[in-house]
């Protein structure tokens, strides 16, 4: 009967080790899931979803009383399936059904998803900007070369003509003179209102130009602020996210760290009450020896 109950408690006592393996083990992971939380990101964070939080599994406490009905079997701290001699085998715990790790993850994929996204689409506005300003600019400088042409083409027209009213001014008399004169200085006037014109001309296309660009850098800046203010949300909303999750797990460490602790004393109350029951099993069987030999005793003197 003794080896019956060391067989028992013993057998009691390795449930109650290996569940301790099993919170040791599970609170590595969570330190090095914490870690993992409180490592900086490789690139600055999609939208953060929401993360259910698992429940923890309920730690097995031992009752110091004993139960009017001896039980041989024992009740396993993890349910098994029984062996043949009724001892139950401890069942391997069940891995949760997504880890704070892999969900952690995702968030930072998603948000390099999203900010790569945000960039990329920077990019192309940014791009086109500068094809439009390049565009504007190329266009403006064929204007303004024709503008140039013309005027270099009408000066030069103009100089020919006045060329040959002076050739004709040398040959001409009195009379003649006057109205040739008269014809260089028209025609000079016009070279000059020509002229002015043209600069007209170019400095109003110029300005044109400088309009046109200076309106588009200033929505190229703003749409810089707007993809700098959104990335800045972005960022801030995964701190936020990234603090919650790491909040979750220091809670759950920290849960963890309780139950450990509840098991180690379940152990260390279920070491002394083996050790109480066996002494108390041992001085039990030694007393009813020593009742047995004294019946005995009494029944010989009897007899005599």
């Amino acid at each position: 009967q003794i080896e019956d109950e060391r067989s028992y408690l013993e057998e009691h006592k390795k449930e109650l080790r290996a569940v301790k393996v099993d919170m040791d083990t599970e609170k590595k992971l969570m330190e090095a899931r914490l870690a993992i939380v409180e490592s900086p990101m490789s690139s600055p964070l999609q939208s953060p979803s929401g993360i259910k939080k698992p429940s923890g599994s309920a730690i097995p406490r031992l009752s110091r009383g004993r139960s009017s009905t001896p039980v041989r079997s024992g009740t396993p701290i993890r349910s098994g399936t029984p062996t043949r001699n009724g001892t139950p085998t401890r069942a391997h715990s069940t891995p949760r059904s997504v880890s704070n790790t892999e969900i952690l993850e995702r968030e930072k994929q998603a948000l390099r998803q999203h900010i790569q996204e945000v960039e990329e689409r920077a990019a192309v506005k940014n791009e086109e900007y500068e094809r439009t300003i390049r565009d504007i600019r190329v266009s403006n400088a064929v204007e303004m070369k024709r503008i140039k042409d013309e005027l270099r083409s009408q000066i030069e027209a103009q100089d020919s003509l006045q060329n040959e009213l002076q050739m004709s001014l040398i040959q001409a008399d009195s009379k003649e003179r006057e109205e040739l004169e008269e014809k260089i200085e028209q025609l000079e006037a016009e070279k000059e209102t020509q002229r002015e014109s043209a600069m007209k001309q170019l400095k109003e296309k110029e300005e044109e130009l400088e309009s046109k660009i200076s309106s588009l850098e200033q929505e190229a800046s703003s749409a810089k602020e707007a993809h700098d203010k959104e990335l800045k949300q972005i960022r801030a909303s995964s701190e936020e996210e990234v603090a919650r999750i790491k909040k979750e797990m220091e809670e759950r460490l920290e849960e963890h760290v309780e139950k450990e602790r509840a098991l180690q004393e379940s152990l260390t109350e279920a070491e002394s009450w083996d050790r109480e029951e066996l002494l108390q099993k041992i001085e039990d069987l030694e007393k009813e020896k020593l009742d047995v030999q004294s019946a005995k005793l009494t029944e010989v003197g009897c007899s005599e």
